[in-house]
């Protein structure tokens, strides 16, 4: 019996050291370029791996408060997905994504997205707050801009 534990406790530090990689047969599964990101909020975890694959990473991301605690997938192309219980609730997009969020993509300059989406709802100087109807949830959009010109996206839904 301890020589079966021994064994088992040496497998699982050698599991511990193999690094997270992607099913071979789901690499490339998710095309940035026909994405689009508002059809993954509220996604459940099935439906996650279905339609995207499994993540190249995992992580987690905490909050001020516990209950504010997300987990991470990251996926390739600039694609992170956060989740609390179960569901999608946020989509961070960010280079080299190249696909584009109501007509936005990253590298547009701030004339750019007000051009295309319109006054703000809120506005900072490095980001800018957009509000949008959702199916059954509102959406929001906060784009993050350096020196000028879009670097991530943000897009949640807005009854978290």
């Amino acid at each position: 019996m301890i020589w079966k534990l021994i064994l088992w406790g040496v497998g699982l530090i050698a599991l511990e050291q193999l690094p997270l990689l992607a099913n071979p047969a789901q690499v490339g599964r998710m095309d940035p370029n026909t994405l689009e990101p508002e059809t993954l909020l509220g996604m459940t975890l099935e439906e996650g791996f279905q339609r995207l694959g499994p993540p190249h990473q995992v992580g987690t991301v905490r909050g001020s408060e516990p209950w504010q605690d997300d987990v991470l997938f990251i996926y390739p192309l600039g694609v992170s997905l956060f989740w609390f219980q179960d569901r999608v609730w946020q989509i961070r997009l960010s280079a080299p994504f190249p696909g584009k969020v109501r007509g936005i993509q990253i590298g547009d300059s701030r004339d750019q997205v007000i051009g295309v989406l319109g006054p703000p709802y809120y506005t900072e100087k490095d980001w800018v707050l957009y509000h949008f109807e959702g199916p059954a949830y509102p959406i929001r959009l906060r784009i993050f801009f350096r020196e000028g010109l879009v670097e991530d996206m943000y897009l949640y839904r807005g009854d978290f």
